[in-house]
């Protein structure tokens, strides 16, 4: 069964599978063999996948890898000062390989 749907994706933390609503998700941050997914709840669910899974199954989805350690929910921007971004709080990189298909998604407004 695949692990992501229209609205949510399903992610092993420990031993549970936990169903966690896409439109809840902040941001990811990755770790060396794991992910961090910080959403709405107030502790990041940790899990182990790598970038390149999470990024293939957020495609198309909302979502956009801005930094070799981030991907990031597009409606959650807050704000953008140079190659920085803000959401929640969270001062994120956008990294020199993932500038330009950022900028012409985010600036454009193809959401």
């Amino acid at each position: 069964a695949p692990d992501i749907s229209d609205d949510y994706m399903l992610v092993r933390v420990e031993h549970n599978i936990i169903k966690v609503n896409l439109d809840e998700i902040y941001y990811i941050e990755g770790y060396k063999d794991y992910v961090k997914i910080f959403t709405t709840a107030d502790k990041p669910l940790l899990t182990i996948k790598s970038m390149k899974t999470v990024e293939d199954m957020l495609l198309d989805k909302g979502f956009i890898r801005v930094h070799r350690s981030f991907i990031v929910a597009l409606k959650k921007i807050d704000s953008l000062r140079n190659n920085r971004l803000m959401i929640k709080g969270k001062n994120i990189p956008v990294g020199e390989k993932y500038r330009e298909h950022f900028f012409e998604r985010f600036i454009d407004g193809k959401l």
